[in-house]
Parts: structure tokens; sequence; C-alpha cells
């Protein structure tokens, strides 16, 4: 039966202090062991990291290939049967991610921005039966700037899922900007929501101080998609005075700003 265990060299000190051909023979053996070891570990990491790069490559062919393509083809059949609720959800969809898939550059237009968190909300709303009421606000001055790409929706897509849907009633998310400085942007991001106590609030507002680690090949934290992945990314980005800001109150709702340069 194999083994996961390593080979174990031989440790008796008189042994491997001995000067004759039996002290050489031990010191040969623990050196041949030592190499064996080193060579099934390296071996073992490199297809580790090769099948996880296998992974990853294979995720990304589905999702820029397989998945739009039959996004479209749903959509075809939905406004072929003229079922409209699928037709629009599924074009929304697709541009979502047509958008999220382009590599041009990680900055984008603030207005491409908005048409995404758009769309992600006409798909929100049609899955929650018209329960969200989204307010934007926008100086057409700002609209215009360049902001690093996927940083509004994660939040929002935050404030439904952890805010607004546990409510279980009629909710409003509400996504404004504004100049704080000549060269400073802030996003607000409110919802109505239940909001967290001060533990809660404490919690989240450690975690996004933390630094990104990476802890496991292959591994996909479902955590890592959302506040401390886009605060994680802008620090990276622009630099550790931008990122992100939690307030809350309990029964009242939730707060996320989000600081960025402004970028012409």
């Amino acid at each position: 039966m194999r083994t996961n265990k390593q080979l174990k060299p031989v440790s008796i000190e008189k042994y491997l202090k001995r000067q004759d051909e039996v002290g050489i023979l031990y010191t040969e053996y623990n050196n041949m062991i030592e190499e064996i070891n080193r060579y099934i570990k390296e071996s073992f990491q490199n297809k580790l990291i090769t099948l996880d790069s296998q992974m990853k490559s294979l995720e990304a062919q589905i999702n820029s290939h397989f998945l739009y393509n039959t996004l479209e083809s749903i959509n075809s059949i939905a406004e072929i049967e003229e079922i409209e609720s699928i037709s629009i959800m599924t074009k929304a969809l697709g541009d979502m991610f047509r958008y999220s898939i382009k590599t041009e550059s990680e900055l984008v237009r603030l207005s491409d921005e908005i048409d995404h968190v758009k769309n992600y909300i006409t798909i929100q709303n049609i899955r929650y039966d018209n329960s969200i009421d989204f307010n934007l606000e926008i100086p057409s001055k700002i609209s215009s700037c360049c902001i690093l790409k996927l940083i509004l929706q994660p939040i929002i897509e935050n404030s439904i899922l952890h805010g607004l849907e546990k409510k279980r009633m009629k909710g409003n998310v509400k996504l404004k900007a504004y100049e704080i400085s000549q060269n400073r942007i802030v996003f607000e991001i409110s919802d109505n929501g239940i909001g967290m106590d001060k533990d809660g609030l404490d919690k989240i507002r450690n975690f996004l101080q933390e630094q990104p680690e990476f802890k496991e090949l292959g591994k996909r934290s479902k955590e890592s998609i959302g506040l401390k992945n886009v605060h994680s990314r802008i620090a990276l980005y622009y630099g550790l005075e931008y990122g992100l800001n939690v307030d809350s109150e309990p029964n009242k709702g939730t707060t996320i700003k989000i600081c960025v340069p402004k970028i012409e």
C-alpha cells in the first residue's frame, strides 16, 4: 500500500559520527533520502500549480465563451417565444458579462461602470419582483471621469444580498458621487436594509484592514468577491489612502463610501 508519508533519514547520532565505512554509508543514505524527499515535494508542488493553472484557464474559457454564447441563444429563443422577462434578463446579463471580460484596461469610463450597475439592477428587479428602488445621483462633470473597473456593482450586490434580501420587503439602494477635493471622488452607496450592530460593523472594518493573503491553490473564497476584494484592488491600484469606509446602524441600513482619485 502506498503512503503519502516522507521517507525518514537516520537520526541516531552515534551512527552519523562514525568515520568508518558504516558511517559513510549512513551519511550517504541520509543525503539520498533528503534528495528524494526534495524531488517528491517539488514534483508534487509543480503538479498542483499546473493543475490550478489549467483550472483557471478552463474557468476563463467557460466564462468568456460558453456562458456568453449560451446567454445569446437563450435571449434569441425568449424573443421568438415573446417571453419578455427572460429576454430582458439574458440581454442584461450578457452585457454585464461582456463588460466584465473586457481586458483592454483596468480603467473604464464611469458611464460604462454605471451601465454595468444598471444591468445588474435590471436583473435583480426581475428576480425580486420590482422590490428594489434604485436611485442614482451622478453629476455630469464626474460621469466622464475614469475609474477602476468593477468596483461599484459588487458593493451594490452586497447591499442587496446582506441588507435588503433579509428585510423581505421593498427596499431602496442609492448611488451618488461627489468630489471632496479637486483630485478625489467619493461614491456613496446606501441602503435601508437591516444594517449591522457594532460588533458586526467592527468585524467588517477590521476585515477590510487585513493584508491580502494567498492561502491555498485553487481556493475561491466567497469573501474575496465582495467588499474585501474591492477594497484591496483599490488600495493596490491607487494607493493605501484610497478604499472603502463602512457605516451602519441596526434596522436603519448601511452606507459604504468608496474614495478614489479623480482621473479625467
